[in-house]
C-alpha cells in the first residue's frame, strides 16, 4: 500500500507493479571494483553470471571480464 501526502493509502496489485515502466528493467549498474580475495564465499548469496543477448552491448562486457580476470578483481553489480 502507498501513502499519499494526506495519510490515506493507496492500494497497489502485483499486476500494476509489474505493468509499470521501470527505467532501470534489465540493466546491470557497477557498484563498485574489488580483489577477489577480499570476498569471503561463505557470506554471499548465489552468484549470477550474466551478460547480454546482443553482439554490439556485450564488447565492453567482454572488455571489462578480460581487464579484471588477470588482476584477480571483480565487480559488484545491481541487475534489474
Amino acid at each position: 500500500m502507498r501513502q499519499i501526502p494526506d495519510g490515506r493509502g493507496i492500494p497497489v496489485t502485483d499486476e500494476e507493479l509489474r505493468s509499470l515502466p521501470l527505467p532501470t528493467a534489465r540493466a546491470i549498474e557497477l557498484i563498485a571494483f574489488i580483489p577477489a580475495s577480499t570476498v569471503d564465499p561463505l557470506r554471499i548469496g548465489p552468484g549470477y553470471y550474466l551478460q547480454p543477448q546482443d553482439a554490439v552491448p556485450a564488447r565492453p562486457y567482454l572488455v571489462l571480464r578480460h581487464a579484471l580476470e588477470p588482476a584477480s578483481w571483480v565487480a559488484l553489480a545491481r541487475y534489474a
